[in-house]
């Protein structure tokens, strides 16, 4: 994941490099269930990023991850479950 995050931060310095008028903002970033979570500020960053990781591969060799954008809606919803036990026995020799 660490991975991602660095050639992310690449490009979006490529933007603000190149002197674009234009570039990327989000408003929040983090980690939840293993993904990785951006919050766009506005529709223009969401452009930006499906066309940056449409086109973003990283690693390299068998580990060459190639990446893609989920809407909240596309993310499965994960399941929660609770076990609760009702009796307690113990067994003495």
């Amino acid at each position: 994941m660490a991975r991602v995050k660095i050639e992310l931060g690449r490009q979006v310095n490529a933007v603000i490099d190149a002197g674009e008028k234009l570039f990327p903002k989000f408003t929040d970033c983090g980690m939840c269930n293993g993904r990785l979570t951006l919050s766009c500020a506005d529709r223009k960053s969401t452009e930006w990023l499906k066309t940056t990781l449409d086109n973003l591969e990283v690693g390299e060799g068998d580990g060459l991850l190639r990446l893609c954008l989920a809407t909240p809606n596309e993310v499965p919803k994960l399941t929660r479950m609770e076990v609760f036990i009702t009796e307690f026995f113990i067994f003495i020799k």
